[in-house]
């Protein structure tokens, strides 16, 4: 059987459509659509969790007003997307605000930004390895069991 030859050119316009159809996909589907074509993929089913259980099933002030799936507070270091001017919890007044994000890919888009800067693996054996790689880079502040369960929740 002979394979399909494809011109550099023709490979090159297929892959400006498949993007081309990506950014015309809804943002749901649009940010899930980054984390599977990362290097990060493997993780895909926390991620979601993570982005269910940081926004309560994507309901929050803080996603809904700043586009932020995760809760990611405003880098003070590393490499971000996010632009300044993100809200404040009550609780947290007067310290760093959340990340603001242009649109709900973008924070998406953070994260993997943040597992680079952080080396996080990009695969985990299970929920609780991947909580574990979670707290050990500062993301969360419960224990470990609670976020562990949390996820679980939003992992069914």
């Amino acid at each position: 059987m002979q394979f399909l030859k494809v011109s550099k050119p023709l490979l090159i316009l297929g892959l400006l459509i498949i993007l081309f159809l990506i950014n015309r996909l809804p943002m749901s589907l649009k940010s899930r659509a980054i984390i599977l074509i990362s290097k990060y993929r493997a993780l895909y089913p926390y991620i979601i969790a993570q982005a269910k259980l940081e926004t309560d099933n994507f309901t929050s002030p803080v996603f809904l007003k700043n586009k932020n799936y995760f809760g990611m507070k405003m880098p003070e270091r590393r490499p971000t997307i996010a632009i300044s001017g993100g809200s404040k919890a009550p609780a947290n007044e007067g310290k760093t605000p959340y990340a603001k994000y242009l649109t709900e890919s973008d924070s998406v888009t953070d994260l993997l930004m943040w597992f680079e800067y952080t080396k996080f693996p990009t695969s985990v054996e299970t929920v609780n390895d991947y909580a574990r790689e979670l707290k050990k880079r500062g993301y969360y502040g419960s224990t470990e069991i609670s976020y562990v369960k949390n996820l679980k929740f939003w992992l069914t």
